[in-house]
């Protein structure tokens, strides 16, 4: 069957077709035309992804440009990067990162592939007829295909077991929701409503303030979910509706902080263009899922995925950055802006030696700042993420000059998973033990912090430039 998400059904129709042409007998054109469909689409190997549509080569190195260009600049994450109470901290708390995203990677991996064993073993064949038709009467498409995974779950997962489940994820979704709701509201009144007006808040004006925007949030959130029409994947979506902000203001943070001709003109034009071009993708789809648009142009572009269109958005946005720039951008003085040199502010300095670092500590990026401790930490993170280019690269090339079967690679996936499972392990209890105690100072010194009430979050800043950065 071709249900237009996914060329499948197209190339085995192609095969039969080639294969009957060619006289063969039924027997020798099915088996001949299974062998060339299985070629061209493989689960486990990465070399044969030719007939997937929207998870192939091109996404993930779409993905690749995309968390580079974006990474540090999500709003939702600001009061985490920005709670530092040092540049080293923050630095330490990027590469735990590394380690924090394994388990997490490990059960979006883990979870999907007892759902695929669910619904291709005959061991569960009556659970999994059921939980078909379950699939089957859902009538959104894109949902019914995303319901999977949450149905052999049901299935198969005890009553216990099952509520742990449950309650994991309800506690995720807290967690993710209520830093949205305090990021976005805080957001829209610090950096929308107060820049316009003359006087500012009162404290108790101030706080109303805060929780009413907080309270529009998720006002929000329930209307759009009533309205929204499900046109693809959830991390597609998640894409698309992410660059509505990260855009153009990738172009804008890389454009503002590393290039001295970068403009605030610039700036607002690639914001502009990027969210735009995002929100105009999504109505597109919106539009084409109930009514299929006529227009050829229209049509091509609400038929791409949301990587797609995140990607395209970005990449236009940046263009748009630099020919602003170019066209009316400025000489820009950096080391002003970043207290370098003649300007850097003394409270920002720290009782450690001037002495350059040189040899290996200099290689692997070590500063004098790095206790013994975060030596091991950053040194682990290094040599992981080397492991795994290391990997890649010869992985790659082998892959590219010889044919390796799939149950070399389902053995090689079988270790990878072993990996991270183990990795896993040691990082949740090394995590455990370190927030409970990280959780003591933080409410140690939360207690000892003198507040000043005049504090309302604006920040102060003096700039003579006619052309600045923003």
């Amino acid at each position: 069957e071709a249900d237009g998400e996914n060329p499948k059904g197209e190339l085995l129709a192609e095969s039969l077709e080639a294969g009957f042409k060619a006289g063969g007998t039924q027997a020798e054109v099915l088996a001949a035309s299974m062998e060339h469909y299985r070629s061209r689409d493989s689960m486990v190997n990465p070399f044969k992804i030719a007939g997937k549509k929207d998870f192939n080569f091109w996404f993930y190195l779409m993905g690749a440009w995309l968390t580079f260009y974006a990474g540090r600049i999500w709003q939702g994450t600001q009061g985490y990067n920005a709670s530092a109470t040092t540049p080293h901290e923050a630095r330490m708390s990027n590469i735990l990162a590394t380690f924090r995203s394994l388990p997490i990677a490990l059960f979006t991996v883990v979870l999907p592939l007892c759902a695929f064993a669910f619904f291709n073993s005959e061991a569960f064949a009556e659970q999994s007829a059921a939980a078909r038709g379950f699939i089957d009467s859902v009538g959104n498409p894109n949902i019914a295909r995303q319901m999977a995974t949450p149905q052999a779950l049901m299935a198969v997962l005890p009553a216990g077991l099952k509520g742990c489940l449950v309650a994991l994820m309800l506690a995720a979704f807290i967690s993710t929701n209520d830093t949205y709701m305090h990021s976005w509201g805080s957001i829209f009144i610090q950096d929308v409503v107060m820049p316009f007006r003359k006087e500012p808040f009162s404290q108790k004006a101030h706080m109303l303030a805060l929780r009413l925007s907080i309270l529009g949030v998720c006002a929000f959130i329930f209307v759009f979910s009533m309205i929204f029409r499900q046109t693809e994947y959830i991390v597609m979506f998640w894409n698309i509706t992410g660059a509505i902000f990260t855009g153009g203001a990738g172009a804008v943070v890389i454009g503002g902080l590393y290039w001295k001709r970068g403009s605030t003109g610039a700036a607002w034009a690639a914001m502009v263009t990027g969210s735009t071009l995002s929100v105009g993708s999504i109505f597109l789809r919106q539009i084409h899922a109930a009514h299929p648009l006529a227009n050829p142009v229209l049509a091509f572009i609400a038929s791409k995925n949301g990587m797609v269109l995140a990607f395209w958005s970005s990449a236009i946005a940046v263009a748009t950055y630099v020919l602003v720039s170019l066209i009316r951008g400025g000489s820009f003085n950096m080391d002003e802006m970043l207290h370098r040199g003649a300007y850097a502010v003394a409270e920002d300095k720290h009782d450690i030696a001037t002495e350059p670092v040189r040899g290996w500590r200099a290689l692997l990026g070590f500063t004098k700042e790095f206790s013994r401790a975060d030596k091991w930490v950053y040194s682990l993170a290094v040599a992981w993420m080397l492991l795994q280019v290391g990997v890649f690269i010869i992985g790659t090339i082998y892959g590219l000059v010889a044919d390796i079967p799939d149950t070399a690679w389902v053995t090689y996936w079988k270790f990878h998973l072993w990996a991270f499972f183990l990795l896993s392990a040691i990082t949740a209890v090394w995590f455990l033990v370190g927030g409970l105690r990280d959780l003591r100072e933080m409410f140690r010194r939360l207690s000892a912090v003198k507040l000043d009430e005049a504090d309302d979050g604006v920040v102060a800043h003096e700039s003579g430039q006619s052309q600045s950065n923003p």
